[in-house]
């Protein structure tokens, strides 16, 4: 159980377009000038998400969505700030005391600090190193060795990393030897956990901000269209602005360097960084930071998972998930029939779609979660793999893995790896 901000209000002067009134707000207002985070673990996540009575707010890409619901003046806000920190948390409730300003709420009527905005500083402090300390104990009791995966702070939904530690977080893995130091005691160890610590957007919140989407989102090639610049934008914006507030300030020279080189023949690049990067950067040689420079086990559709290469781009359009690299690329669509009750058994979906791509086959593919076959081309040379499988009563993935003809092995290998894992 993480650490959350809940607090409920009434809005004494609501309007029917409330919702898209504060999410206005928060998207331009100077409260929320940490707005437009679309770099997190769930690819293209909106920065505000608005749907019925309900608002989502991403405030930083470390932290899951701000949850606010409104109805008939009724304002109810759940914020988890765990894995964040308690400068997060403190930065939270002062959006929520502008908010209850701006639009007239007023937070738990008869509580005197309904936002905890007087609490001692260092007391929600200890309340974050407890958190962790706890977590800390937690793990090295239950997870014996490593090797299992598991991870703290991230949200959920996210990929499975593959990486060399004993547990992976936001701020990249953490070692058997880190979670002994936290347990015991290690003030320094475990305020490393958390990117946002301090009160208010200083430098070293940006660095450890630019560092999580480094670690979490930076694809380590050079980007193929729109959809793979954002994290390289923002982590090259927050490590400039870092430095221009303090220039003494440790940064991670060699990972910036990198995707400045991979951004400077395609976009433009924030003003700010020392002449001198290329050299800082060759002089620093620790670990590289990136959990996508290896392959990542991601989720297209509830209930199964696919291991890809961790530079991959994806996301969904419509009812087709797709993911691509800018040669090769996979896309699962998924055909419904009824629902998980009243829909076909898996066998009769895969017999339909059997019937469905009769005649637009190749030579079977042996392996898989289902029933898969080598893609030909028009001029018969295979370019590719193909497959259905199913699950569950009413649902059809029909897979396609194009590729060039020497990543034909790769393809199987792709097909190979999609897995049911139930919901």
């Amino acid at each position: 159980m993480g650490i959350e901000l809940n607090v409920a209000g009434v809005c004494r002067a609501p309007t029917e377009d409330f919702l898209d009134q504060v999410g206005a707000w928060l998207r331009t207002g100077p409260a929320g000038a940490r707005i437009g985070w679309t770099a997190t673990s769930a690819p293209f996540r909106k920065s505000v998400e608005i749907s019925g009575d309900r608002l989502l707010a991403v405030l930083h890409p470390a932290a899951e969505p701000v949850d606010l619901r409104a109805a008939h003046g009724q304002v109810v806000v759940s914020a988890g700030c765990a894995s964040a920190g308690p400068g997060y948390h403190r930065h939270v409730a002062a959006v929520l005391h502008e908010m209850g300003r701006r639009f007239d709420i007023v937070w738990d009527e008869g509580t005197e600090d309904p936002l905890g905005l007087a609490d001692d500083r260092a007391e929600v402090e200890r309340d974050y190193l407890v958190w962790i300390r706890t977590l800390a104990r937690t793990v090295l009791t239950e997870v014996p060795a490593e090797g299992a995966w598991v991870s703290i702070g991230l949200s959920l939904g996210s990929d499975r990393f593959d990486h060399d530690g004993l547990a992976a977080s936001w701020l990249g893995p953490r070692d058997r030897d880190w979670f002994q130091a936290v347990s015991d005691g290690n003030e320094a160890a475990a305020r490393a956990f958390f990117p946002w610590w301090d009160d208010g957007w200083t430098a070293p919140t940006m660095r450890n901000t630019a560092m999580g989407i480094i670690w979490n989102d930076v694809r380590w090639r050079a980007p193929t269209d729109a959809d793979d610049t954002p994290a390289l934008h923002q982590a090259d914006a927050l490590l400039a602005e870092a430095h221009r507030l303090d220039a003494a300030l440790d940064l991670p020279w060699a990972a910036w360097h990198e995707l400045r080189s991979l951004l400077a023949d395609s976009a433009p690049i924030a003003a700010g960084a020392p002449a001198d990067l290329p050299a800082r950067a060759a002089a620093d040689r620790p670990a590289q930071l990136g959990y996508r420079r290896r392959a990542v086990r991601t989720t297209p559709v509830s209930g199964w998972s696919l291991r890809i290469p961790g530079d991959f781009t994806y996301g969904w359009d419509g009812d087709r998930w797709w993911a691509w690299d800018g040669t090769r690329q996979i896309e699962i669509t998924i055909l419904r029939v009824g629902d998980a009750k009243t829909g076909p058994p898996p066998a009769a979906m895969l017999q339909y779609g059997a019937n469905a791509t009769a005649g637009h086959r190749g030579e079977p593919v042996i392996g898989g979660p289902g029933d898969g076959w080598w893609l030909p081309a028009e001029d018969g040379d295979e370019v590719g793999v193909q497959g259905i499988a199913s699950h569950r009563n009413g649902e059809l993935l029909l897979v396609t893995i194009s590729v060039p003809g020497s990543q034909l092995g790769w393809a199987i290998e792709v097909w190979r790896s999609l897995e049911y894992g139930g919901d």
